[in-house]
């Protein structure tokens, strides 16, 4: 458990192939859910104990946790831009992707991701899931976590939603 050793990081949402992130979730749903196990999986959860204060850029509802009341009024028009740009960026993040395109599909997220981690002096961001259940968080190294032993857990059912198109 923990960030993948260089040389075998995959590609993911926020980072490219071989650059290690540490991809944690809110909730054991979120978890489960982006592994994407299938009805006879046996996957590890492990708890994760923040043992140092971080700073995170988050991306969940934007504009509902930025209020542009507290800029100058001439700021307005590049608060509402940079509004607009993280709202994409979330949407991205939090759109469902094939697994057989992922490759492809994760490329804007992850230059932007890059960008936000060069950019920023921040420890990751947090994004809505794209299952729907939850808030997954990336952090850029797991120097601040003591992480617990895992635990194995069997998946007995998984349940999809479907409709006619």
């Amino acid at each position: 458990m923990g960030m993948p050793p260089k040389n075998s990081a995959s590609a993911g949402r926020a980072n490219p192939i071989g650059i290690s992130y540490l991809y944690l979730a809110n909730n054991k749903e979120t978890c489960v859910a982006e592994v994407r196990p299938n009805n006879t999986s046996k996957i590890y959860i492990s708890e994760f104990d923040l043992v140092k204060d971080v700073s995170l850029i988050d991306l969940t509802k934007p504009r509902k946790k930025v209020s542009i009341c507290k800029f100058e009024e001439g700021h307005y028009n590049n608060v509402i831009s940079i509004i607009n740009l993280i709202e994409t960026l979330s949407r991205e993040l939090a759109k469902p992707v094939r697994p057989e395109s992922s490759n492809i599909d994760y490329i804007p997220t992850q230059f932007l991701c890059e960008f936000l981690k060069g950019f920023s002096k921040c420890d990751g961001i947090i994004f809505e899931s794209s299952f729907g259940c939850g808030s997954n968080f990336v952090f850029y190294s797991d120097d601040g976590f003591a992480i617990n032993e895992p635990k194995p857990h069997r998946i007995t059912r998984i349940t999809h939603l479907y409709e006619e198109s």
